[in-house]
C-alpha cells in the first residue's frame, strides 16, 4: 500500500502542471491508499501481544481488541463477556489469537454486517464463539488451503481444547472453541 501511495503521489506531482483535474484524481488515490495502509497497520499492531493480556487478562484484552476493530472497520461487533475464572497465561494467549484470527476472517472475507463474540470462563472451563452474518463458505472447498483455519486448530490443540467451524454459503460462519478447566 505504501508503495502505491508513493507512486500515486509522484504521478500527481508530475500532472500538477499539465492537468490539475488528473492531479486531483491522483491525490484522491493517495488518500484512499493511505487510509487502507493505516487500517492494515492498526491491524498488524493489534496482532502483537497486547500488554492488556498479560496485565489484565483475556477479557480486558479482547474488549480492547474489539474496540479497536470497531473503530478501524466501522462494523457492528457485539462482545459478550461472562465469568471471571482464572485462565493460565499460555491458554489465554492461544484463545486470544484464535479470537483475533476469527475476527480477522469475519472482517476480511465474510462481508458481514454484524459479528458476535462471546467469551465464557467458569469452573467447567473456557468457551469462545465468534459468529458472523456474512456470506459463509463451503468448508470442503477451503480444506487445506486456509492457513488461518489450520493455525486456529493448532492453537486449540495446544490449549487442550476443541475447535469447531460452522459455515455454509449464504449462512454466515461461527467458530467455537471449548477448553476444559
Amino acid at each position: 500500500k505504501l508503495f502505491g501511495v508513493v507512486l500515486a503521489a509522484e504521478s500527481g506531482a508530475a500532472l500538477l502542471d499539465r492537468d490539475v483535474d488528473q492531479a486531483g484524481a491522483q491525490l484522491a488515490v493517495v488518500r484512499d491508499l493511505a487510509r487502507e495502509a493505516m487500517e492494515e497497520l492498526r491491524s498488524v499492531i493489534v496482532h502483537l501481544r497486547p500488554a492488556a493480556l498479560e496485565a489484565e487478562g483475556i477479557a480486558v484484552a479482547l474488549a480492547k481488541h474489539v474496540d479497536v476493530l470497531r473503530r478501524a472497520h466501522r462494523r457492528e461487533i457485539v462482545l459478550d463477556l461472562d465469568g471471571s475464572a482464572p485462565v493460565p497465561a499460555a491458554i489465554e494467549a492461544d484463545v486470544f489469537r484464535i479470537a483475533q484470527e476469527a475476527l480477522h476472517n469475519a472482517l476480511r472475507h465474510a462481508d458481514a454486517a454484524r459479528i458476535e463474540v462471546r467469551l465464557r470462563s467458569g469452573p467447567e472451563g473456557l468457551r469462545l464463539s465468534v459468529g458472523d452474518d456474512g456470506i459463509g463458505f463451503d468448508r470442503a472447498a477451503v480444506r487445506g488451503r486456509h492457513l488461518g483455519l489450520a493455525t486456529m486448530n493448532e492453537r486449540a490443540r495446544a490449549a487442550g481444547g476443541t475447535l469447531q467451524f460452522e459455515s455454509a454459503p449464504g449462512a454466515g460462519t461461527t467458530v467455537r472453541l471449548e477448553v476444559p478447566a
